[in-house]
């Protein structure tokens, strides 16, 4: 399986590129403004949203959740991994990850990487954000795009966003994107046509 943190270290290394030889701490102080390390493009077509995600449901998600450390780098021990952890109740299972399918009313816990701190001689850093604004749920019913990976900060498989630049509310049939301009609305029927052509 493949390991999330191994993307997470090379998008760091690039965004943060030599402000991380002063460590975490002092580069937050010198440079605030850099953020979005794990800033991807979105997708233009359904097509390859639908492909590139190993689980696919509808759910609804609490607007509560938990906020956890887990460690980032193994060479590193005063990083940390801020995550906030949702539970979502699935409403619906299109695809699932390793041909499991999730029933209605099965919890999934959804991890949002927020971003990396550093925790050295008793002081505690700001939070050095993966991406520039998280969006925040709202108990209500989304179409999620996830991924299901061994995480090793969590020691265990986790489910994340397949990109952060698609987050579904379900309206009725319709289905809008709730975080960007890419693919603005799309629907249950589209999703489940382009399963059926893979």
């Amino acid at each position: 399986m493949k390991k999330l943190t191994a993307g997470i270290l090379c998008g760091l290394a690039i965004t943060l590129g030599g402000a991380t030889s002063y460590g975490i701490l002092e580069a937050k102080k010198e440079t605030p403004s850099r953020s979005g390390a794990l800033a991807l493009p979105g997708y233009d077509e359904v097509d390859k949203l639908v492909e590139e995600s190993n689980t696919i449901i509808t759910g609804v998600v609490p607007s509560e959740y938990k906020e956890v450390e887990v460690p980032f780098d193994k060479e590193d021990p005063t990083l940390f991994e801020v995550d906030r952890i949702y539970h979502v109740e699935v409403t619906k299972s299109f695809k699932g990850s390793d041909e499991t399918q999730y029933k209605k009313g099965d919890i999934l816990e959804l991890v949002i990487q927020e971003g990396i701190r550093q925790r050295k001689d008793g002081e505690i850093g700001e939070i050095i954000p993966f991406d520039e604004e998280l969006y925040s749920f709202d108990n209500k019913e989304y179409m999620l795009f996830l991924n299901k990976g061994y995480h090793g900060g969590h020691k265990e498989d986790i489910f994340v966003l397949q990109n952060t630049n698609h987050i579904y509310l379900k309206e009725g049939t319709k289905l809008k994107n709730q975080v960007s301009d890419k693919l603005i609305e799309i629907s249950e029927e589209v999703v489940e046509s382009k399963l059926k052509d893979q």
